[in-house]
């Protein structure tokens, strides 16, 4: 399982490339990516080198400034296969977020009902 930051390049890749290979400077790269991920230069060049190696994206040429990239058929099955994923995730936590509403809906309903009674005297 790739980390998140390998996931957002690849997907970065993958959008850019959906007509082959593309040219892209590293530092444009790292601005990319959300501020909460602290990538650098470094860290791109590492992140693509560890696509590379799993065969998720091909690398026509990297000089350390520029790189010209695409994503492979591999690359483009795991990103389809990380959103069937979240989308199953998504149905689980609707499902629980309604059951625990129903829950607490049914038990404020009762200390309502308990609380009427006590007033009322019955």
């Amino acid at each position: 399982m790739l980390s998140s930051e390998c996931v957002f390049l690849l997907n970065f890749i993958s959008k850019n490339s959906s007509n082959g290979y593309f040219v892209e400077d590293v530092v444009e790269i790292a601005k990319e990516f959300p501020s909460f991920f602290n990538i650098d230069e470094k860290k791109v060049i590492e992140i693509l080198n560890l696509l590379k190696n799993y065969g998720y994206i091909s690398v026509k040429y990297n000089d350390g400034e520029k790189v010209c990239v695409t994503s492979t058929a591999k690359g483009t099955v795991y990103l389809e296969n990380i959103n069937e994923n979240s989308d199953n995730y998504g149905g689980r936590f609707y499902f629980g977020l309604s059951f625990f509403g129903g829950f607490l809906g049914g038990f404020i309903g009762t200390i309502l009902v308990c609380a009427f009674n006590i007033l009322i005297g019955g």
